[in-house]
C-alpha cells in the first residue's frame, strides 16, 4: 500500500502544473498495479462478490451502474454485471500502447487483435482504462475499447487519438 502511494506521488509530481495531458514513463510497478486492481475486478464480477466489486469502482460509477441496473428491469446488481461484463478483456492477452495522467486521474492504453469478420485489412482493438485514485488504492472509474484498421491505405501505422475516445474516457480539462 506504501508503494502505490509513493508512485502516485511521483505521478503527481510529474503531473502537476495542470497541463493538457501527457505521456508518462513505462512505470511497470504502476502498469502491474492497475492491471491487478482491474483483474481483481473482473474476478469480483464473475464471482458475484458485490461488496469487492463496488469497493474497486469509482464512487460516481457504481452509484451509475445502480441506477443503469434498475432502470434496465434487473432485480439484482450481480445478475447486471453477470450479464453485461462477463466479456471483459484478458489484459494478459494485450500489449500495453501507454500510460497517461492528469489530476487524480491515469489512463491505461492497451491493444490487441481485433476483429476482422472477412475484412481483407487487419484490425486492432484498443482497450482503454481510465482509473482514480482515492485514499485507498485505485478505482476503476472507465472502460472502452475502439477497433481501427492496423494500417492505412498508405501502410501507416493508424493511431487513436484523445478525440476519438468516448467523452468518459477523456481527461478532465484544467480550467
Amino acid at each position: 500500500m506504501k508503494i502505490r502511494t509513493l508512485i502516485f506521488l511521483g505521478l503527481l509530481l510529474i503531473t502537476s502544473g495542470c497541463k493538457q495531458k501527457q505521456d508518462l514513463p513505462a512505470v511497470p510497478m504502476v502498469v502491474d498495479s492497475l492491471k491487478a486492481t482491474f483483474s481483481e475486478l473482473k474476478q469480483a464480477a464473475m464471482e458475484h462478490n458485490e461488496e469487492r466489486f463496488f469497493a474497486l469502482l469509482d464512487p460516481t460509477e457504481a452509484a451509475d451502474l445502480q441506477i443503469l441496473a434498475r432502470q434496465h428491469g434487473y432485480v439484482s446488481i450481480s445478475s447486471y454485471i453477470r450479464q453485461h461484463y462477463h466479456n471483459w478483456p484478458d489484459l494478459d492477452t494485450l500489449n500495453y500502447r501507454e500510460l497517461k495522467a492528469s489530476g487524480d486521474y491515469i489512463r491505461l492504453s492497451l491493444s490487441g487483435p481485433g476483429t476482422n469478420l472477412g475484412r481483407q485489412q487487419s484490425q486492432v482493438r484498443h482497450t482503454f482504462l481510465l482509473f482514480r485514485n482515492h485514499p485507498g488504492g485505485w478505482t476503476l472509474a472507465g472502460m472502452s475499447n475502439l477497433e481501427t484498421p492496423d494500417r492505412d491505405r498508405y501502410g501507416n501505422e493508424i493511431t487513436v487519438h484523445e478525440t476519438d475516445l468516448p467523452p468518459n474516457l477523456r481527461f478532465p480539462r484544467c480550467f
